[in-house]
């Protein structure tokens, strides 16, 4: 009789796998190390254009990509164009509600974040505002 392995899913993360990222992570520090690169050209007008292709992490450069992912930004039409903040303001928002999902996946909770606000009133700092309302 065949056996079948299952994996156990939580949020869409396969818990295994994180809970063994983790521990390699806590033996061997230096794999925890990441840096992450983009390059960014002028596109003409207020646009501008970013390529993200490899990386530098788990003690290796990535090479996973074969073609770069190609960020477009623009300036708000008042501005002659789309908003480049709406683009960091995606960044961070993407980047904290995975950690939330992986953080509750590893401690079983399932839907452990549906969403997340970010912004800024009056064009002020919305890092400044972030970091802040983090405390």
């Amino acid at each position: 009789m065949e056996s079948h392995h299952v994996e156990n899913l939580v949020n869409g993360v396969t818990v295994e796998r994180l809970v063994e990222t983790i521990a390699a992570g806590e033996g061997q520090p230096h794999l925890a190390l990441f840096t992450f690169r983009a390059r960014t050209d002028w596109a003409g007008g207020g646009r501008g254009r970013a390529s993200i292709q490899g990386f530098f992490g788990a003690g290796a450069e990535d090479a996973s990509r074969y073609e770069p992912l190609v960020l477009e930004a623009d300036e708000p039409p008042v501005l002659l164009g789309k908003n480049a903040v709406e683009a960091l303001l995606r960044a961070l928002g993407s980047w904290l509600v995975v950690g939330f999902a992986y953080n509750a996946a590893a401690q079983g909770i399932p839907d452990g974040m549906v969403g997340l606000s970010i912004g800024s009133e009056d064009g002020q700092d919305p890092i400044g505002d972030l970091a802040e309302a983090l405390g």
